[in-house]
């Protein structure tokens, strides 16, 4: 095993981050990031209790607080998180808004 990669599972079996170490590390501004789907806004608020609880016994992750972007006909609700990597992960539920027909 040579040490220098890591893949890391991200929340479903076929969604995973792929890392390589190298010299010197990969840095970048605090809101970079790579996002992530899930199918419920309760699913995204389980994650976004999950980091808290982490975040309360280590102050290492930093979260950018759940918020609502509405573009009328979808709303996406996310979450930013992020944890000894550089880059943060958006964690978004999508609410497609059925279309209003008279």
């Amino acid at each position: 095993m040579d040490r220098k990669k890591l893949v890391l599972s991200a929340y479903t079996y076929e969604q995973f981050v792929f890392l390589i170490a190298d010299d010197p590390p990969m840095a970048c501004p605090r809101l970079d990031h790579f996002g992530m789907s899930v199918e419920t806004e309760q699913e995204l608020d389980d994650m976004l209790a999950r980091a808290k609880a982490f975040h309360a016994r280590d102050d290492r992750v930093d979260i950018v607080d759940k918020e609502l972007t509405d573009h009328g006909m979808l709303a996406i609700t996310s979450f930013y998180v992020r944890y000894l990597l550089p880059m943060m992960v958006e964690i978004q539920w999508w609410d497609f808004k059925e279309s209003e027909r008279g």
